[in-house]
């Protein structure tokens, strides 16, 4: 039977200690070029120009959700975690 607990991350591995940067300014991009685009000439109406930039907006922030629960953990993850565990053993 497998643990219910996911595991950890590999404490040796390499970690960011901004883990959501990358995530978050790809989406700042993508809507400010969005936004540059029609003010330079591209042919979109203010309508489309809003309606690229919502959907931008809203997959971005489920893709900064997404991306955050896999390189983020909280202080009550951890506590819940350590509480399903169990007391740990001494060698």
């Amino acid at each position: 039977m497998t643990s219910p607990l996911p595991t950890a991350p590999d404490p040796a591995g390499d970690h960011p200690t901004e883990p959501l940067a990358g995530v978050s300014l790809l989406t700042a991009a993508v809507t400010a070029v969005t936004g540059l685009a029609v003010a330079f000439g591209a042919h979109l109406s203010a309508g489309q120009a809003a309606t690229i930039v919502a959907a931008v907006g809203a997959v971005g922030s489920l893709a900064v959700w997404l991306w955050g629960r896999r390189k983020v953990w909280s202080p009550a993850s951890v506590a819940t975690l350590l509480a399903a565990r169990g007391p740990r053993r001494q060698p």
